[in-house]
């Protein structure tokens, strides 16, 4: 790949194209997918969950590779060998590992660490409290530092808020406060409705990620899930704690979180998306994005 202008829209750092592959689709048409959407530079990842821990998720029938770390292995030598073929497109190779203790981060393979150019965590979820859930967060951000430090290899955090809109908005009733909560298109929302909002200390979490270097991900999946249902104000509120972590020193990653890129109908293309907007309301460009542009080479 030659060096070009990107912009955050051109980068997508969580992209799914390995266990969970459409049936009948292949990598490249993920990736052919990846260049006429406008993506330079694409991170394949998958869950390690579907490949190794105590045990491995269940096997799905779409399932491509062998649930072993030699799947993920040969996922890794197919990525490697579509390089050549799209000399216009900059692919990396970063596995995603959910907020659960299937995995221990203490003891990840060496083989998963040599072949990955980088890690990604999802961060745990408490409804029992939001006291619960910040202490738990707080403790998964140590440990993925730690695995940083450890390995080598960058890290950050994907999807931070999918969990509190899902635990908001998607699957359990949304309460009537939610409903009329008024648009602000400033963001110029109260720290404790934001907290209260997304069920933990959100000022918490954005400090400790500035202070442990851990970016988190501006994730497409949790713009799209709130996009859906129709009120302005939650998206407002994730813009609003994303300020939060920038003006705490945490750095940003884009990442649209794609599964699938055709719809039932394989005539039909689909897709998640990489959201532009938060980053231009952040003035984060991505010569600001320091795990992106250490990925490229300083770039």
């Amino acid at each position: 790949m030659t060096e070009t202008h990107l912009d955050p829209h051109n980068i997508d750092l969580h992209y799914h194209a390995g266990q969970e592959r459409q049936i009948g689709a292949t990598l490249d048409g993920y990736l052919e997918h990846a260049v006429v959407t406008g993506r330079k530079v694409v991170g394949l990842t998958d869950h390690l969950e579907f490949y190794i821990g105590q045990p491995p998720s269940n096997r799905k029938p779409m399932f491509t590779y062998e649930q072993c770390v030699a799947g993920l292995l040969r996922y890794r030598q197919d990525v490697e060998e579509a390089r050549g073929r799209y000399p216009g497109l900059r692919i990396l190779f970063g596995p995603e590992t959910h907020a659960n203790p299937r995995i221990d981060l203490r003891q990840m393979p060496q083989e998963v660490v040599d072949v990955s150019d980088y890690f990604h965590s999802s961060l745990p979820f408490d409804d029992t409290s939001p006291e619960a859930t910040t202490a738990a967060r707080l403790q998964r951000l140590r440990d993925v530092a730690a695995l940083r430090e450890r390995t080598g290899k960058p890290a950050f955090i994907c999807h931070p808020f999918r969990e509190s809109v899902n635990w908001r908005l998607v699957k359990h009733p949304i309460a009537d406060w939610v409903t009329a909560l008024p648009s602000r298109p400033d963001c110029d929302f109260p720290e404790e409705l934001i907290s209260r909002f997304f069920g933990f200390d959100v000022r918490a979490v954005a400090r400790a990620c500035g202070e442990l270097g851990l970016p988190i991900e501006i994730n497409g999946g949790t713009d799209f899930r709130i996009r859906a249902l129709n009120l302005p104000a939650p998206l407002q509120l994730l813009w609003a704690a994303y300020r939060f972590f920038r003006d705490e020193g945490a750095g940003f990653v884009p990442g649209s979180d794609q599964h699938a890129y055709r719809a039932a109908d394989p005539t039909r293309r689909e897709g998640r998306y990489i959201p532009w907007e938060p980053f231009d309301f952040l003035g984060v460009t991505v010569d600001r994005m320091p795990l992106v542009t250490n990925l490229l080479g300083g770039k």
